[in-house]
């Protein structure tokens, strides 16, 4: 008989056997575990709160880390109150879940009027640098007090001096860690150990559970509708005779749904693109230069001749462009909120001629 599974399963920890109980959100056991060490232990509980305010040499002092979850997601995982009970620090624990409608600004909203204030992400280090700019970007157009960004990145500052920050699961606990063998509180030091066993696992998982929402009719129809927008947008630009598509044909594979046409003498494709949508987040369409593989090609020299161009793009929050590893670029495209398919398909076409408005350039083009 094999037992190698049963040696796989007797080698993991109680949290991360536990864990395959609660399938559907394995985050709620990380947030009891959390909210069980920061409760026990005054050490983790400085450590967080120091995590918090980006180890500020003056951090205000949590009194105790009490658990906020609600199924509805209008609340914030953990919340840390001081000694006269305010609430001070926002903790909202993440792994692989999108940003809520409430989430930051409807958090930052409960922080208003309360000075020197923290709202904390913790998410994995594989998800930060493509979270933290859709956080920001939120941040920043619901607030401008949020106006100023640390230069080592992930922290945020407002005048009253709150923060909005953004850490790892890995280095806070690692700190944990650290703090609590070095205080001999070394029953913390085992409960982290098996919290950081678990995370480490939610982290690595390669297939994530699927829950009941999750293969009802809303996934397909929001597939569904992207496709239609970009379709749309496409046979918009052809009918009013900006775009020509003779000689492309849509492409479908795996990870996208492709339109391809020319404008302005240049070849584009516009793309439901899961790849990165799932990589950066920003959004579900993407513009693409075509050739863009080729140094040769004039898309590609188009480009690079007038990246100059392109540099609030880069540096807005969030990002209106990436570059992909072969040097060229791919422009996600922001899609409106509460509007209908006519609305949204005129966004996606304006903004396909702002992109290749900046690109064109006469002397270059001959």
């Amino acid at each position: 008989m094999n037992h190698e599974g049963d040696v796989g399963l007797q080698n993991r920890t109680l949290l991360e056997s536990l864990s395959g109980l609660f399938r559907d959100k394995p985050e709620n056991i990380v947030v009891a575990g959390l909210t069980h060490i920061l409760r026990n232990s005054p050490v983790a509980r400085n450590v967080l709160t120091d995590h918090a305010f980006a180890v500020s040499k003056d951090s205000p002092r949590v009194a105790w880390y009490r658990s906020q979850k609600s199924e509805d997601s209008t609340r914030p995982d953990i919340a840390g109150v001081d000694e006269h009970g305010v609430e001070i620090v926002l903790i909202e624990a993440k792994f692989w879940a999108g940003l809520t409608e409430q989430q930051p600004n409807g958090y930052l909203d409960r922080l208003s009027g309360t000075k020197r204030s923290s709202l904390c992400f913790i998410v994995p280090e594989s998800r930060r640098s493509s979270l933290w700019p859709e956080v920001l970007g939120r941040a920043a157009h619901h607030n401008s007090a949020i106006h100023y960004q640390d230069l080592d990145g992930f922290i945020a500052r407002s005048e009253d001096d709150s923060i909005l920050t953004m850490i790892t699961w890995q280095g806070l606990l690692q700190a944990m860690s650290e703090a609590t063998t070095i205080a001999g509180d070394l029953r913390t030091t085992h409960d982290i150990e098996q919290l950081s066993g678990l995370c480490d696992q939610l982290q690595d998982v390669g297939f994530v559970p699927f829950r009941s929402e999750d293969l009802g009719p809303a996934v397909p129809r929001l597939v569904g509708q992207l496709v239609a927008i970009v379709r749309e947008a496409i046979d918009k630009g052809v009918k009013e005779k900006r775009y020509d598509t003779s000689g492309f044909r849509a492409a479908n594979s795996w990870d996208r749904y492709t339109r391809y046409f020319r404008t302005k003498d240049i070849r584009l494709g516009l793309s439901v693109h899961h790849s990165l949508w799932n990589d950066y987040g920003f959004s579900p369409i993407w513009l693409q230069l075509q050739g863009q593989a080729d140094e040769n090609s004039k898309e590609f020299k188009l480009f690079m001749a007038e990246r100059s161009r392109f540099v609030a793009y880069e540096n807005s929050i969030p990002p209106r462009m990436i570059t992909n590893a072969d040097g060229s670029p791919a422009f996600p495209i922001s899609l409106p909120n509460g509007q209908d398919l006519e609305v949204v398909v005129s966004a996606v076409v304006d903004q396909i001629d702002g992109i290749v408005d900046l690109l064109i350039d006469d002397a270059v083009g001959e």
